[in-house]
């Protein structure tokens, strides 16, 4: 009785452990889904239910995804294989809590070397030492407002999607 106690709570605290490390964002790699992965070991993690493959049209050719659990997380395909994956889900963090939802303030504190882009109407933080795009949300920055430095960028605006990006 005593040794079905104690691998019940080993198994117990390993699926725990695993659920937990499973929402981190980390260089080449969201929870469970990395990049280079095929697209079989992706539907291995997460089942045919929680998967659904769309087309991104991105720049107006196919542009397989796997739409995983209702959007939390989009990756892109490329020969069978994750090349990038969209993080849309304030689940999910890097091991410094940056995530979804965080301020502009909170990441630069987390990450002062980040570099500021601009591209296809988006305002983006790029951390180079983990591959990852910050996407900041427009949602509080006013119409015709135009910025060129991440220093004249609003403080409180929050990230709105985080890209992972290949090593």
């Amino acid at each position: 009785m005593r040794t079905l106690v104690i691998t019940i709570l080993f198994v117990f605290c390993r699926n725990l452990t695993v659920a937990q490390s499973d929402q981190t964002i980390e260089s080449g790699k969201v929870g469970l889904v990395s990049i280079g992965m095929s697209v079989d070991e992706l539907y291995g993690h997460f089942g045919q239910d929680s998967v659904r493959l769309f087309d991104q049209f991105l720049e107006g050719t196919f542009s397989p995804a796997l739409d995983i659990n209702n959007g939390k997380l989009i990756a892109e395909i490329e020969c069978g294989k994750v090349w990038r994956v969209k993080v849309r889900s304030d689940a999910y963090r890097t091991r410094d809590g940056i995530g979804v939802g965080s301020s502009l303030k909170d990441l630069l504190k987390s990450h002062p070397k980040a570099t500021f882009l601009q591209g296809e109407g988006n305002y983006v933080v790029y951390v180079s030492d983990l591959h990852l795009s910050f996407i900041l949300s427009q949602e509080g920055l006013g119409d015709g407002n135009f910025y060129d430095k991440l220093g004249d960028l609003p403080p409180e605006i929050r990230v709105g999607e985080i890209l992972v990006l290949p090593r």
